[in-house]
């Protein structure tokens, strides 16, 4: 990961498929290598991770 500015991190371990999120106020935009944007509270951007391992650990039973 690399930190653009105080408010913006890129999300990337190689060269491409490199999203950047941003914190704003009381949101958090995560903008993908084609231009488009999802946008999403502050709480709810913590859930994506609870839900990754949620689904991950459901396709393993």
């Amino acid at each position: 990961m690399k930190k653009i500015n105080n408010n913006s991190i890129v999300l990337c371990k190689g060269k491409a498929c490199c999203p950047i999120l941003t914190l704003n106020e009381n949101s958090v935009t995560i903008k993908d290598d084609y231009g488009s944007e999802v946008n999403m509270t502050k709480e709810q951007a913590l859930l994506v991770g609870i839900a990754i391992k949620e689904l991950e650990n459901h396709g393993r039973k």
